[in-house]
């Protein structure tokens, strides 16, 4: 840990370089802040080592050390000490133009668009309109007895295995939470 020495006469002070954490945590009680943190951040004063904040507070007090100098002391003490980190990133994500991302949806619709025209075309190459047709009376069947009354309940209109057609409307247009009410 590197010391900052302060030479004041024939008075060596040295601070150890305090923590932000510990600078926040400081409490002033109505003494002057500066003396409160010269205090926290003196090691030693002239080969005499400081061992708790009382006597530091004692060496910095007002009647030992006057305001002006301590004011001197405090600017070579914070002057003394090294530059503050500060951190950069690279390579930061660049969001694309709004209108060039609308031109790229709309292009990767079409292109879903056709691929399911064209699964759609061979699956009714795959089955004839006999298979289609039975395959639309059985979802006829199913919906027709899922609509008869249910005997429990003598409740008419309960879907049992089938669901109601739901309308899709745009409730949230930016993609977020739809609220679907109940059938």
């Amino acid at each position: 840990m590197d010391l900052i020495e302060v030479i004041l006469l024939n008075y060596r002070y040295k601070f150890r370089r305090l923590f932000w954490k510990e600078e926040f945590e400081m409490q002033p009680n109505g003494r002057d802040e500066r003396r409160v943190m010269l205090a926290t951040a003196l090691v030693e004063v002239s080969g005499l080592k400081i061992k708790s904040f009382d006597e530091a507070w004692k060496v910095l007090s007002p009647e030992v050390l006057p305001t002006p100098i301590l004011h001197r002391v405090f600017l070579i003490y914070k002057g003394k000490q090294p530059d503050t980190r500060t951190y950069t990133t690279m390579s930061l994500y660049r969001a694309p133009e709004t209108s060039a991302y609308g031109q790229k949806l709309d292009e990767e619709a079409a292109i879903v668009g056709t691929e399911a025209d064209a699964a759609t075309k061979r699956m009714e190459e795959q089955f004839g309109k006999k298979e289609l047709a039975e395959a639309a009376e059985v979802d006829r069947q199913i919906l027709a007895g899922a609509l008869n009354k249910d005997p429990k309940t003598k409740d008419s209109h309960k879907f049992r295995g089938a669901m109601p057609k739901i309308e899709d409307e745009d409730t949230a247009p930016l993609g977020g939470f739809k609220v679907r009410p109940n059938a």
